[in-house]
């Protein structure tokens, strides 16, 4: 069933450039959530917004002005072939209502990682510049003058996996050549293990976590800190049965490393709540759900863009096992892989194929 469904995928993204989407019949039979479920990611794919960030008076942070990007390394896993490479995927906002994540995946060559970071940044920059910026789809202003502040920009990076430092090196390139762009650098981790002694002030009368923005936030320094999010409450759903598993709520850890936006106000820890306010709320901006998920939108779809690319490249990092009495002399060897390997067409590049 998986290497019908990477075939199917890889004929369909990258080959042809149409817009796919697989499911198992029995389970949509007489099954309104899969059927709706199914309608959102249709929506999505073809350019049109399911949900869209309330806008509120931010004193920090101008959503319309700013690019949110999610960013993932992959390298190839311990039975991958020889010639199996690592790849860098990222996503990225086009527009204030972050409903429109376009995304774009580059393979970690001979070529510094710094590099590599810097190419998929000024990319990205190049669609987030063409698309419209307010939630209603309008653009802001006319043409000339959208130009001439086009390099007028924020950007908050999401960074889940190693060299941060590479990063580092990336944003400081970038702001070479543009002196005007902000950049904020995130690095999240999943602390499934973690053991926090929580006040009982964020809990309820059943010793269930409430739903709460910030839980520990621990400050390094000026312009880095810590921050523990629990995105929502934990227990069933009202269309579950009566005794369901409990839904395990598991804290993120979202650190902030590098930081020109929110640290360069005077409003202190306003800014950074502004910052973990944006961070909690696109936890309940994932277009395909109509729940919340359990990280930050960029990370969530980042990850899913990474399962879609493990498709594509599945007989670099997941060869079929030979067997004892198959010849090894005759079995055909993998062509080397290469950026097509995980290009998608024109058609669909910068839309939201990966849902």
């Amino acid at each position: 069933m998986k290497s019908l469904y990477d075939y199917v995928k890889c004929q369909c993204d990258i080959k042809f450039g149409i817009h796919s989407t697989c499911f198992i019949s029995p389970k949509f039979v007489n099954n309104n959530r899969s059927i709706l479920h199914l309608a959102l990611k249709l929506n999505l794919k073809t350019g049109y917004q399911n949900q869209a960030l309330k806008s509120v008076d931010r004193k920090t942070l101008t959503l319309e002005e700013t690019m949110v990007v999610g960013v993932q390394i992959v390298l190839p896993p311990t039975q991958a072939v020889s010639n199996a490479k690592g790849f860098i995927a990222t996503v990225a906002s086009s527009g204030g209502a972050l409903s429109h994540w376009p995304a774009h995946v580059q393979v970690l060559d001979n070529k510094p990682f710094n590099e590599v970071f810097l190419g998929l940044l000024q990319d990205r920059m190049q669609v987030w510049k063409t698309q419209p910026k307010k939630p209603d789809g309008t653009q802001n202003g006319a043409q000339p003058q959208r130009q001439k502040q086009e390099r007028d920009m924020n950007i908050v990076i999401y960074h889940s996996g190693p060299a941060h430092k590479a990063c580092f090196k990336a944003i400081s390139a970038l702001k070479k050549q543009y002196s005007k762009v902000k950049v904020t650098l995130i690095e999240v981790f999943q602390d499934h293990q973690a053991d926090v002694q929580l006040p009982l002030s964020l809990q309820d009368a059943t010793n269930e976590v409430k739903r709460s923005t910030v839980i520990i936030r621990t400050m390094e320094a000026e312009k880095t800190w810590e921050s523990l999010l629990h995105g929502h409450t934990t227990g069933k759903h009202p269309w579950q049965s009566e005794t369901p598993p409990k839904r395990k709520a598991l804290p993120v850890r979202y650190s902030v490393v590098h930081d020109d936006i929110f640290s360069s106000t005077k409003a202190g820890d306003g800014a950074r709540e502004e910052l973990e306010d944006l961070t909690h709320d696109m936890s309940y901006l994932a277009g395909c759900s109509t729940s919340v998920v359990s990280s930050t939108l960029p990370i969530y779809y980042v990850g899913l863009l990474c399962n879609r690319i493990h498709s594509y490249v599945r007989p670099w990092y997941h060869p079929k096992p030979q067997s004892e009495s198959e010849d090894k002399s005759k079995v055909e060897p993998v062509k080397p892989m290469t950026q097509d390997v995980v290009t998608v067409h024109s058609r669909i590049k910068d839309s939201m194929f990966y849902i």
